[in-house]
C-alpha cells in the first residue's frame, strides 16, 4: 500500500507504521545482543517506554541510541541484516545526516523537508552515537559552539541545495519557522565555498573527534535534538543500562532514565503535551512494499 500527500500520519496507516518499526526495532535488538553490545532507546522512544510501555500514541518515528565504543561492533551486527536492511553511515562523505539510519528494504518513506535528498529513502530508524566530551570546561564548551555551529551551517545548506517547495509552502503558515527556515537559507549562502554534503561530514568528524577519551566524565549527542548542551550529561547517566518493558518485547535505556528523561522533556516528562504540541514530521510519501506498489520498479 502506497500513500501519497499525506502531510501527517494517523490511524490505521500510523499503526502499520508503528507495527513495522517496531518489528525493525526487535530485529536490530536481537542482532546487537548476539554481538553483545546494547542498543538503548533513545528521544522520544524511550519516553513512550517509560509512559506507556510502547511508543507514543502519535509518534512516527522511531529513535535509537549506542555508546561510541560500541559503534564498530553496531556496523558489524547490522552487516548480519544485510539482507532487509541499508544503512547510511554519517563518515561516508555522500551521507546527508550526521548520524545513523537503518532503513528498510524495499519500502519508501519520504518526508516533505527530505524529497530531493540524494539518498536512498525507506523506512528508517534513527541511531544516534552517544559521544564523548573533554573534561575540560572551557574545551568542552568550545567543542560544543564548533558542533553547534557547523550542525546549523550543514543542515541550512542541505535545504537550500536540495530545496522542496512543497516544503517551503508548509512551512509558511507558521511563522515562525518560516523566517527561521529564511534566515538559516540566507546565512547559508555565507558557507557555500563548501558542499552541504561536506559540511554534514565535517559536522559529524566535529561530532566524534574526542571517541578516542577513556577516562571522560560528560557524554553529548551533538545531533540529537536538543544538540550539544541540551543533550550533555554525566558519563554516569550512561555508564550502563537499565531494562525497560516495551510492547511484548524488552528494552534497554541509560542506567539514569529519569535524568535522562527530566533533563530532555522536565520533569513532568509523565504527563503527555496538550493535542497542539505533539510533534509529528510532514510526509511526502509512504511505501511498505515497493514492488508491490510500483510493480517492480521501486527502489529502496
Amino acid at each position: 500500500m502506497a500513500e501519497k500527500n499525506i502531510k501527517s500520519l494517523e490511524g490505521e496507516i500510523l499503526q502499520q507504521l508503528q507495527e513495522t518499526l517496531y518489528a525493525m526495532y526487535t530485529d536490530i535488538s536481537r542482532a546487537c545482543e548476539a554481538h553483545g553490545i546494547h542498543v538503548m532507546l533513545g528521544g522520544g522512544t524511550l519516553l513512550g517506554a517509560v509512559r506507556y510501555q510502547d511508543m507514543i500514541p502519535w509518534d512516527d518515528d522511531l529513535d535509537l541510541m549506542i555508546m561510541r565504543d560500541d559503534y564498530d561492533e553496531f556496523l558489524l551486527a547490522m552487516d548480519d541484516l544485510a539482507e532487509d536492511y541499508s544503512i547510511q553511515k554519517p563518515e561516508h562523505q555522500q551521507a546527508v545526516f550526521p548520524f545513523l539510519k537503518v532503513r528498510k528494504r524495499n519500502t519508501c518513506y519520504i518526508e516533505m523537508v527530505s524529497r530531493n535528498f540524494p539518498q536512498d529513502q525507506g523506512i528508517f530508524i534513527d541511531v544516534f552515537v552517544v559521544e564523548k566530551c573533554p573534561n575540560n570546561p572551557l574545551i568542552r564548551r568550545l567543542h560544543g559552539l564548533r558542533c553547534n555551529l557547523s550542525y546549523a551551517i550543514s543542515a541550512s545548506a542541505i535545504k537550500r541545495e536540495y530545496v522542496n517547495p512543497d516544503y517551503v509552502k508548509m512551512i509558511k503558515k507558521d511563522w515562525k519557522k518560516y523566517c527561521l527556515y529564511r534566515l538559516r537559507n540566507g546565512l547559508s549562502y555565507l558557507f557555500a565555498y563548501r558542499s552541504a554534503l561536506k559540511w554534514q561530514y565535517r559536522t559529524y568528524a566535529l561530532s566524534s573527534k574526542y571517541a578516542y577519551l577513556k577516562n571522560n566524565h560528560y557524554v553529548s549527542i551533538p545531533s540529537g535534538r536538543r544538540k550539544y548542551f541540551g543533550e550533555l550529561e554525566p558519563r554516569e547517566v550512561f555508564d550502563g543500562v537499565s531494562e525497560l518493558k516495551f510492547r511484548d518485547w524488552y528494552a534497554y535505556g541509560p542506567k539514569q532514565v529519569e535524568t535522562y528523561l527530566i533533563n530532555n522533556y522536565g520533569s513532568d516528562y509523565l504527563v503527555p503535551p496538550p493535542i497542539s504540541e505533539r510533534e509529528s514530521h510532514g510526509i511526502d510519501y509512504l511505501s511498505f512494499d515497493v514492488l508491490a506498489d510500483e510493480g517492480g520498479s521501486g527502489h529502496e
